[in-house]
């Protein structure tokens, strides 16, 4: 949907097929229409309720920047829950989190980014550490040559300008 700002990710272990983890990063611009409200929401009822036909047994999270939105349609039509996340900017909750399973997490704690935001980072801590299933799978040929070919790239890129750049999206956009 090109009116809203959010991208869905599905991570899984082919050993365990079944044991599907979806997560959700999204941006609510704040001080938008009402109607805008109504069409996030639908967007995110929409989507929720295909990836939940098609992954019925997986673990949502959803998080990001939702300023004013309204989650009450979103709560109410879907099974997701909100987590009890800390101020992320001054005083005001402006970061959340909603999970379909809140038994499975420990707390919600808060941490500077590396990255130049005014807001601060939610970390959500699981109640339980997850098995280590000891599997690899690289997106980028990692034999020496390549290694030595992408060092000598990287080494020729000036970043004193990106550095230099408080804002994020001033410094994606170099």
């Amino acid at each position: 949907n090109k009116d809203v700002e959010s991208i869905w990710v599905r991570l899984y272990n082919h050993h365990y097929p079944k044991n599907n983890y979806i997560f959700n990063a999204t941006y609510f611009p704040p001080k938008l229409p009402k109607n805008y409200n109504v069409k996030f929401s639908n967007y995110f009822i929409e989507s929720y309720k295909l990836l939940n036909e098609k992954y019925p047994h997986a673990n949502y999270f959803l998080g990001g920047d939702f300023n004013d939105f309204d989650d009450t349609k979103l709560i109410t039509n879907t099974d997701l829950f909100k987590l009890d996340t800390p101020p992320t900017r001054n005083n005001s909750k402006l970061d959340l989190c909603y999970v379909t399973h809140p038994h499975l997490i420990k707390n919600c704690s808060t941490f500077i980014p590396s990255f130049p935001t005014d807001h601060l980072g939610i970390l959500v801590t699981p109640m339980t550490k997850l098995p280590n299933i000891k599997y690899n799978e690289y997106f980028r040929d990692y034999r020496f040559k390549f290694k030595q070919d992408f060092n000598a790239l990287i080494t020729r890129i000036d970043f004193s300008d990106i550095l230099k750049i408080d804002d994020a999206s001033q410094a994606a956009e170099l």
